[in-house]
């Protein structure tokens, strides 16, 4: 039962990690292209 707890709270940090990349890419795309 922890072991199952613990995977699905990696799972969210590795999302979250992963949406503040793409976050991070978009950001990066609006200002290349603003200048």
């Amino acid at each position: 039962m922890n072991t199952i707890s613990n995977n699905i709270a990696q799972c969210e940090i590795e999302a979250e990690l992963k949406i503040r990349n793409e976050q991070k890419k978009q950001h990066v795309c609006h200002h290349s292209k603003a200048s």
